[in-house]
């Protein structure tokens, strides 16, 4: 089991993104405060328990790790404390993405469950959001490592620039390029990040920080195309999340851009799709007539 290396400290970084809830708890205790104003307390609580006790597969900080393991074999050193903590910040950053992602594309399910948006609504997921990359930007600073924050916040800026690209694309007939273009900042641009500034923290030079950033990256976006895949042929209890969710919303990707090369009527229907409210058995009928494998 590869996991079983990093097992201990897999654990321990869960154990500290559950520690924001007791930080969060701990900032109230010595307050005076009206009722409502402590119901208000207990209420964010909650949002931070919905979302932080998940069952998240933990992949970003999982590179870290063993990018920092196989650094520390060609004689690079870090602080134990500074790499945790950076993945810590790291699995923040992402989860603050994937609650906005789902606010924008409307989603319901995340992770085999009520959505932070379907559960507590959009502007409570807002804050939530806002309030997991803050949190994390200060684990930065906390560990020591604070000359990577304008990194960090670099990256915030690319995940929001893909986004972008990908909304301003919706329903339309994209080429492989274009797609790449917007999977390259939404996920494969942060893959590179984190295997790079592993790197930058364990004083890795030029020439090895730009090979962990093209690793990374390819990596990334491997990544990225197999669960756009999966959008298609996957299970909901398996993937935790809405099948063929990204095409009712508009958002095409790789299958459908293929699909379409062979298929030109595909193109059109997205028209359809954009005109009219669909389900998903009919979308699914429609789709069993193309070959997307």
């Amino acid at each position: 089991n590869c996991f079983s290396l990093i097992s201990n400290d897999l654990e321990i970084i869960k154990d500290n993104i559950l520690g924001i809830i007791n930080k969060y708890q701990q900032e109230f205790i010595n307050i005076k405060a009206d009722k409502d104003e402590i119901d208000t307390k207990d209420f964010f609580i909650n949002v931070l328990k919905h979302s932080l006790e998940g069952n998240g597969k933990m992949i970003r900080p999982t590179f870290i790790l063993y990018i920092n393991r196989m650094l520390m074999e060609r004689g690079h050193k870090i602080e134990k404390k500074k790499i945790l903590n950076f993945c810590v910040s790291v699995e923040l950053t992402h989860l603050a993405s994937l609650i906005h992602d789902d606010i924008i594309d409307e989603a319901n399910i995340r992770r085999g469950k009520d959505s932070c948006n379907h559960k507590f609504g959009n502007k409570i997921a807002v804050l939530l959001g806002d309030y997991l990359i803050t949190e994390g930007t200060k684990l930065l600073f906390e560990a020591g490592i604070e000359n990577i924050v304008c990194d960090s916040i670099s990256l915030t800026q690319r995940l929001i620039r893909g986004e972008v690209n990908e909304i301003k694309n919706c329903y339309k007939k994209i080429g492989f390029n274009t797609y790449l273009n917007y999977i390259s900042d939404k996920t494969a641009y942060f893959v590179g990040w984190i295997f790079k500034m592993t790197g930058v923290l364990m004083n890795c030079d030029k020439e090895y920080l730009e090979v962990l950033d093209m690793l990374g990256h390819h990596i990334g976006l491997v990544f990225q195309i197999t669960d756009d895949i999966l959008d298609y042929q996957g299970l909901e209890n398996l993937t935790g999340k809405p099948v063929l969710n990204d095409l009712i919303k508009g958002i095409v990707t790789a299958p459908y851009i293929f699909a379409m090369e062979e298929n030109p009527d595909l193109s059109s229907y997205l028209l359809f799709l954009e005109k009219h409210s669909i389900k998903k058995e009919e979308l699914r009928k429609k789709l069993d007539k193309y070959d997307f494998n």
